[in-house]
């Protein structure tokens, strides 16, 4: 019966990346379709949004994470599950609190309205909510019913896009289809993650009773639980925030054209969702095998070039589609992206190896990392703070910044002497 579950679960692991894929293809899509009915500023304002959105979400998703992390750790102990939960409501307060107050300037940076504003809060609110469910899922190797969840959040998203995007050209609709499909993703996500959530809280009851005092109170283990997930968020807010401030600052910056470089820049994004994609399949199965470093670092190589090989093989097919893809689906107002195509892919596919790196340190326990991802955030923001004349420019900079990063973290990690 163990052996039977064993092999369910690889079978998942290895499906879940190609669902994954496919899924993010369809988000494409969608996205493909919404530039047909807005105008290249409105498209761009979108993606603007959309990145502030991306940031938000970090904390929700850096909680799935966390809670995947512990929950498919031999030391798990099944009273964190209520701890999580508390901490990821604390988390909501906080973050919608001081989005509040940032209301004002944040709408002037974004050139949006509040009404815009106001449904990526409630966005935020619900996709927080949902990442908790996804983590339990995710923490179990349940990764189909993982995908399901996500299926479910475009097909919500779809039910309110494709009938009125039509007669209402407008972002509040757009924003509003990201809500209606994480709502949809919630409401269906709860049934199967109820039942690992359910068989944790039945295991704490009946430890509980049987050994009251091993288990940690209730402010020790909220405590613990803030910590860990704060180590998971310092890693997963640089994986947002290296994409997300250059399209709020393109946005800001360029005006109108800035929906040229949305375009580029969604596209090229194909490169991060496949990465995550495989990273979420990594992470619960290398979480149990870092005690021996030099294995780990042994392995760690031996992925990395398989993931460097499958980021090429991609974008080898990227150069010849993608091009090709933007005259057939995109209309004349948007050809002006084609110049920024290549460079683009050529910058997130660098990006998702640097994301591949510090997730295997975040996943070792290592911190000195952050300094690193810390020192090229703050290099990438006066670089472009400092170089953004043209679309082209912006592209190479922020190509040159995630190069150099990822080169530093890989020499780091494998010249590293362990102790």
């Amino acid at each position: 019966m163990e052996r039977a579950s064993v092999t369910k679960s690889n079978y998942q692991a290895i499906l879940f990346p190609i669902l994954d894929v496919l899924l993010n293809g369809g988000n494409l899509l969608i996205h493909l379709y919404i530039s047909w009915y807005l105008t290249t500023g409105d498209y761009g304002i979108l993606n603007a949004f959309s990145s502030l959105l991306f940031v938000l979400m970090i904390f929700g998703m850096s909680m799935q994470t966390y809670i995947a992390k512990r929950v498919s750790s031999s030391t798990f102990n099944h009273k964190e599950v209520k701890n999580m939960y508390e901490v990821t409501k604390g988390l909501i307060v906080i973050v919608c609190t001081v989005m509040v107050l940032l209301t004002g300037p944040m709408t002037q940076l974004l050139r949006g309205t509040y009404i815009q504003y106001g449904l990526i809060l409630l966005t935020f609110v619900v996709q927080s909510r949902l990442s908790f469910l996804r983590g339990m899922l995710q923490g179990n190797k349940a990764f189909i019913q993982l995908n399901a969840s996500f299926y479910f959040e475009m097909i919500g998203k779809l039910t309110v896009l494709i009938p009125l995007i039509r007669i209402y050209k407008s972002i509040e609709l757009a924003l509003f289809s990201i809500l209606v499909g994480m709502v949809v993703s919630y409401i269906t996500t709860r049934i199967p993650a109820n039942k690992y959530i359910k068989k944790e809280l039945e295991m704490t009851q009946s430890y509980t009773h049987s050994n009251t005092h091993s288990i940690e109170n209730t402010v020790g283990g909220i405590r613990k639980t803030v910590k860990g997930f704060l180590k998971v968020f310092s890693t997963q807010i640089y994986f947002y925030y290296f994409t997300a401030v250059v399209l709020i600052l393109t946005n800001y910056f360029m005006g109108e054209a800035s929906g040229l470089y949305a375009v580029s820049t969604r596209y090229g994004q194909i490169f991060i969702h496949i990465g995550l994609s495989i990273i979420t399949v990594l992470i619960p199965y290398t979480s149990s095998t870092i005690e021996d470093m030099k294995t780990y670092k042994r392995k760690v190589g031996k992925l990395l070039l398989l993931y460097s090989g499958i980021g090429l093989v991609v974008l080898m097919a990227y150069v010849v589609i993608m091009p090709l893809a933007l005259k057939w689906f995109f209309g004349p107002s948007y050809q002006g992206a084609e110049p920024l195509l290549i460079p683009q892919a050529v910058a997130y596919y660098v990006l998702s190896i640097a994301f591949y790196m510090a997730s295997m340190e975040m996943v070792s326990g290592k911190k000195e990392y952050i300094l690193t991802l810390t020192i090229f955030s703050v290099l990438l923001l006066i670089a472009l703070l400092t170089w953004h004349t043209t679309l082209l420019q912006i592209v190479y900079v922020e190509g040159s910044v995630y190069t150099l990063m990822a080169l530093v973290l890989i020499i780091r990690f494998f010249t590293r002497k362990e102790h």
